[in-house]
C-alpha cells in the first residue's frame, strides 16, 4: 500500500473513532443515554453521513470495475470478430493469385497486365485495412486490463507478419520483375500460413486467447 493511501487511510478511521468518542463522551457527561442533546444529534448525522458516504464510494467502485469489465469485453469482442471475418479481407488477394498460379502453371508466365494489377491492388488495400484494423485493436487491450495469452499472441504475431511479409512480396512485383511466379508462389505460401492462424484462433476457447486481470481497476486508478 502507498504512503498517500495509508494517510487517507489513517484520517478516516480518525474521524470514525473520534465522532463515537464524542457520542460516548456525552452519554457519560449526561448519564441519560436516551437524552437529546445538540452535540448528541450532531454527532449522530455526522456518523450517518459518513456511513452513507463510504457505502456510496463502495458502490461507485463497483459500477467503474463493471463498466471497465463491460468495455473490455466488447474489446475482445471486436478482435474475434475480425478474426471471423478475416476471410473476407484475405480471400480476394488470395484466390486471384490462386488463379493466377494456375493459369501459368505449365508456362510458368505471369501475364500482369492492367486487369491483374488492378485485382492485386484492391486485395492488398482489403488486407492492409484488416491488419491495421487487428492491430488497432489487440494494442488498445492494455486500457481495459486485457492481454493476451502466449497461444494468443504468438498467434496473432504470427498472423501479423506473414501478412506483412504478403504486402512486401506484392509490392516488389513489376511487370518485368524477373522470377514473377516464384515471387506468386512465395505469397501463395504466406497465404497457407495465414489461413492456418486464423482457423487455429478461430477453434479456440476465449480464454485460449485472452487473459483478464481480475484485479479491482478502481483500486489501480487510486
Amino acid at each position: 500500500m502507498k504512503t498517500k493511501d495509508r494517510f487517507n487511510l489513517s484520517h478516516v478511521i480518525g474521524f470514525f473513532v473520534g465522532i463515537v468518542v464524542t457520542v460516548i463522551f456525552n452519554w457519560i457527561v449526561f448519564k441519560d443515554p436516551k437524552r437529546i442533546t445538540a452535540p448528541g444529534v450532531a454527532t449522530l448525522v455526522a456518523m450517518c453521513t459518513f456511513t452513507l458516504a463510504l457505502w456510496s464510494a463502495s458502490q461507485v467502485r463497483k459500477w467503474l470495475d463493471n463498466k471497465i469489465n463491460e468495455k473490455a469485453f466488447k474489446q475482445t469482442e471486436k478482435i474475434l470478430e475480425l478474426i471471423e471475418t478475416s476471410f473476407e479481407s484475405i480471400d480476394p488477394l488470395y484466390k486471384h493469385i490462386v488463379r493466377m498460379l494456375r493459369c501459368s502453371e505449365k508456362s510458368k508466365h505471369i501475364d500482369l497486365g492492367e486487369y491483374n494489377r488492378k485485382k492485386i491492388i484492391e486485395g492488398i488495400d482489403k488486407m492492409d485495412q484488416f491488419s491495421m484494423n487487428l492491430t488497432m485493436a489487440t494494442s488498445m487491450l492494455k486500457y481495459w486490463n486485457v492481454g493476451l495469452t502466449e497461444k494468443g499472441a504468438n498467434a496473432m504475431n504470427t498472423l501479423l507478419d506473414a501478412l506483412d511479409e504478403i504486402q512486401k512480396i506484392i509490392s516488389e512485383i513489376k511487370p518485368d520483375s524477373i522470377n514473377l511466379y516464384d515471387k506468386l508462389k512465395l505469397s501463395h505460401d504466406k497465404f497457407d500460413e495465414t489461413v492456418k492462424v486464423i482457423r487455429t484462433l478461430s477453434s479456440s476457447h476465449y480464454y485460449d486467447i485472452f487473459t483478464h486481470d481480475v484485479t479491482s481497476h478502481s483500486k489501480k486508478i487510486n
